[in-house]
């Protein structure tokens, strides 16, 4: 070991993390504790699980109070689930449940304060946390369920019953015609950071080097020290040299802003939660057969349809920049794959990735081959001011005015993610789902679509039964909306959705009419409404 590693102080132990970290936990009632991660990267797997371990080991870690922009877990124990204990956590601030079921069993049971914001407006709100600015004005999230007009981003009762603290407001526009109300939400400062990096040098600088995004690592770093807290980050690696910034792209944590740098055990040390390392996350090495995954016969069709409403579109360079939300949507990637349309379109994520192939499952946020990676507040900043050109993402529930609903479901707290921050601010938006779900079945024969058993479950509902996306705010602003399923396509249109296209073979009034709750608009004759090219690619 050379001197400059003998001089330095930033490399701390796990207990000497956890005595630091009680230090607030017993002076203040609320803990604000922003975490770094997006879906399974990024994530201090190490930190939170060695706080739960302290906690139900009795030590004075409490009052946590959690600030995330993006889900983070498995939808099992791994990621902020660890956090999900009664004292533990008292409060919470996040975009995405879904990924954490215990911690949101803790806000449906009114066992702790949450929220609902949307994922973009928290990326981007640390660096105004970092720059003293007391709240963020915003059109992302009017007439939705964050908005204050419906529900306010408030998830239980003991959140809007006992919390003092109103995350958002509604601001009426005092300007002329054409200016649009906003939404005002109002920041905390933070106390506690708990991050990710790959390797750290002596004096605390942290690389992302090995890291698949940039899930506002340096963003919340600065917001916390700057607010006076104190900044945590797990890393698998010590270096006994400066870092520095050409050998590693993603970029450098400064070392003075980071309070403690700790090791983790090689357990701990997963790119994500499904992969041990995928250089190809970090690479722009192109790899086109990382898209080509077999899809069921529901999801090819939509893919492919998809796929159709994409070709149309021509981007403001002469490729179109698209984002695709996780699950069903990441057909339309393998069905470009495989018609050889990567190269005429870019590929976007919310944390950062662009360029690449997006991943799925576990892997949602990296991308392979990635052309580039920034930062996700800057992603943010592209997507809230119309940059995408084409979006297409999931269709949970929808209903006759083409609202959506991806975030909640009786006793499922999915929540809305980057969903609203997309879905507002993207001209040309394809939503996608299968009519029914829940042992759906269907085959092609002879060329036309045959549902072999339908599904118990029906999506199109009279109301959705929370406003994930307005159908009313969508034609003000004057969206192009479709709406695509495994047998027929809708549109928005002036007075909600109207059935524009089915599937060979699919009969009108069993195969849809009888799957939804409301009566159907029709924007032609029904004879007119047969596509012939609807399984083109298929």
């Amino acid at each position: 070991m050379n001197s400059y590693a003998r001089m330095a102080t930033k490399i701390i132990s796990i207990s000497e993390f956890l005595s630091a970290l009680s230090e607030p936990c017993i002076s203040l009632p609320r803990v604000y504790t922003a975490i770094g991660g997006f879906v399974s990267g990024g994530h201090p797997e190490y930190l939170t699980h060695s706080i739960e371990s302290a906690f139900l080991k009795g030590t004075p870690i409490r009052n946590l109070f959690l600030y995330y922009a993006a889900g983070q877990g498995d939808k099992k124990n791994r990621g902020i689930n660890h956090l999900a204990h009664d004292g533990l956590t008292i409060g919470a601030i996040g975009g995405h449940w879904g990924l954490a079921p215990k911690l949101g069993e803790m806000a449906l049971e009114n066992r702790i304060i949450a929220y609902n914001i949307p994922q973009g407006v928290i990326s981007k709100s640390f660096r105004s946390i970092a720059s003293h600015e007391l709240y963020v004005d915003t059109h992302v999230g009017l007439e939705t369920f964050v908005d204050p007009y419906l529900e306010g981003g408030m998830i239980n009762e003991m959140t809007r019953k006992y919390d003092k603290r109103d995350v958002v407001h509604h601001i009426k526009s005092r300007v002329g015609a054409g200016k649009t109300d906003l939404l005002r939400y109002f920041m905390r400062p933070l106390h506690i950071a708990l991050l990710k990096g790959t390797i750290a040098d002596y004096e605390g600088n942290v690389s992302l080097k090995r890291e698949p995004f940039s899930p506002d690592t340096l963003a919340i770093a600065q917001a916390v020290y700057n607010s006076g807290g104190k900044v945590f980050v797990q890393v698998e690696e010590i270096s006994e040299e400066l870092l520095s910034r050409t050998e590693h792209p993603m970029g450098i944590i400064p070392g003075f802003l980071v309070s403690g740098v700790i090791m983790a055990p090689e357990e701990f040390c997963m790119q994500t939660f499904a992969e041990k390392y995928e250089p190809l996350f970090c690479s722009g090495e192109r790899n086109m057969e990382a898209a080509s995954k077999k899809l069921s016969i529901e999801r090819r069709i939509i893919g492919a349809r998809v796929l159709e409403e994409l070709r149309q579109i021509s981007g403001r360079n002469g490729r179109p920049i698209c984002n695709l939300g996780i699950g069903m949507p990441e057909a339309v990637s393998v069905c470009a794959a495989e018609q050889g349309m990567l190269g005429r379109i870019v590929l976007s994520v919310e944390v950062g990735p662009n360029g690449g192939i997006a991943a799925g499952g576990l892997n949602f946020g990296a991308m392979y081959s990635p052309s580039s990676i920034i930062p996700q507040n800057s992603q943010f900043d592209f997507y809230q001011g119309s940059g995408l050109d084409f979006s297409a993402l999931g269709m949970a529930e929808t209903d006759a005015e083409g609202n959506i609903n991806v975030s909640k479901f009786g006793k499922v707290l999915a929540g809305c993610g980057g969903f609203i921050d997309i879905s507002q601010n993207t001209k040309n938006i394809v939503f996608v789902g299968t009519m029914t779900s829940g042992g759906l079945e269907i085959a092609i024969e002879s060329g036309k679509l045959r549902i072999l058993r339908e599904g118990s479950h029906r999506k199109f509902a009279r109301k959705v039964e929370q406003v994930t996306f307005s159908g009313k705010y969508a034609r003000k602003t004057g969206q192009n909306v479709k709406y695509v399923t495994e047998r027929c396509m809708f549109e928005l249109g002036e007075n909600g959705i109207e059935l524009t296209e089915i599937a060979p073979g699919v009969d009108v009034g069993k195969d849809i009419q009888k799957q939804v709750d409301f009566e159907l608009r029709l924007k032609k004759p029904a004879s007119e409404l047969v596509n012939p090219d609807y399984f083109k690619g298929c």
